[in-house]
């Protein structure tokens, strides 16, 4: 029992510097992988699907794919960086960790017509983030690994979300809170 977490303990370190392990390469298992080397990015995918995992109806689905699809553009436009954009990508990409978190903790049920614009801004933050510290060339082949491992660890927060119980997800809410807060300062 003790020993995954000492394995876990024992990366943390490395998987705190979230934007500065990414040389792996280009193309289709370099973006299949980025979102996996990141807490920040494998905790705001999770938590998407958590917190769409306790919306309605068409909504579980259409919010994870919306922030995929948002952060997909985004990762395009953000492609090759811009230093312009950097000062505020790592903010905002912790303040999308203390939303995500919040939300989760609060157990705020997602309405669609407000959560698609949250997410889709939150996901702007994660998209110019891959998008500046991804590979100078196979630009689509990147983005479709990108995509799929987004969508992928959406769907495993939404497998979760029907799983837990609702104060394990409170929990795993406050720990993403937890860690937005150890982001941001």
């Amino acid at each position: 029992m003790h020993l995954p977490l000492l394995a876990l303990l024992l990366f943390l370190p490395m998987l705190a510097q979230a934007h500065g392990l990414h040389d792996h390469g280009g193309g289709w298992l370099a973006g299949l992988i980025h979102p996996l080397l990141g807490l920040d990015h494998l905790l705001a995918a999770l938590a998407v699907g958590l917190w769409a995992g306790t919306a309605t109806g068409w909504a579980r689905l259409a919010l994870p794919l919306g922030f995929t699809l948002a952060m997909l553009l985004a990762a395009a436009v953000g492609h090759g960086g811009s230093s312009s954009l950097v000062p505020w990508i790592e903010p905002g990409i912790a303040s999308s960790l203390l939303a995500l978190g919040l939300m989760l903790a609060m157990r705020v049920t997602p309405h669609p017509l407000l959560a698609a614009p949250l997410l889709v801004l939150l996901a702007v933050t994660h998209g110019l983030a891959h998008g500046a510290e991804g590979p100078a060339d196979g630009l689509t082949a990147y983005l479709t690994g990108l995509g799929a491992t987004t969508l992928g660890l959406h769907l495993a927060g939404l497998t979760l979300a029907r799983l837990l119980p609702e104060g394990i997800t409170r929990l795993a809410g406050a720990g993403v809170l937890g860690s937005g807060l150890w982001a941001l300062f």
